[in-house]
């Protein structure tokens, strides 16, 4: 936890990794055993509103969308924020978020709420940062083969192999397969 109250008015500066070991409890289901290194500026706006502004790099145990092996995804989110006081969310307020994700352009900070008494939970905020970055198929980078760099198969050949069997699987299983030997009596 980060005491908003001691936060100077030039902003502080903290950086937190494996070595510091303060956010690895918080981090650990989505990061597993892997290192993460994590830097950023937290600057008071006015009495009651902070800037905050940084980045955490780690990896995250995944599963690749490809061939469908555990893989240790990197992760490099950059973020930034405006921490606000716990506010009132009707459905048409101010500060009410849609339940839907967007792929629209970020133009500027979104925000983050601090609790109560001034303190800003920074273990559940980076979590939140990297689960937002992690993609929804995620899967390593490929050569210029077209070769996994994690396992190091051909992945377009997988991906034929994968849609023939797929093909011939639908073919064998189609309901209509039972009626093309069936004769009707006139």
């Amino acid at each position: 936890m980060i005491n908003l109250f001691e936060i100077p008015e030039e902003g502080k500066t903290f950086k937190y990794s494996t070595e510091t070991k303060e956010l690895s409890d918080s981090l650990s289901d989505i990061i597993g055993n892997n290192k993460y290194e994590s830097e950023f500026n937290i600057r008071p706006l006015n009495s009651k509103d902070f800037e905050i502004k940084g980045w955490i790099k780690t990896r995250t145990k995944e599963i690749c969308s490809h061939c469908g092996l555990g893989i240790q995804f990197p992760v490099h989110a950059k973020f930034h924020d405006i921490l606000i006081p716990p506010q009132d969310k009707p459905r048409d307020g101010k500060y009410s978020k849609p339940n839907h994700y967007t792929d629209d352009e970020v133009t500027g900070p979104d925000y983050a709420e601090y609790l109560e008494e001034m303190k800003f939970n920074i273990g559940e905020y980076l979590h939140e940062a990297i689960a937002l970055v992690v993609p929804y198929n995620p899967a390593p980078e490929l050569n210029p083969k077209g070769e996994c760099t994690d396992c190091g198969q051909n992945v377009q050949s997988l991906l034929d192999t994968l849609l023939v069997k797929n093909e011939e699987n639908h073919q064998e299983a189609s309901p209509f397969a039972a009626l093309k030997g069936i004769k009707l009596q006139k």
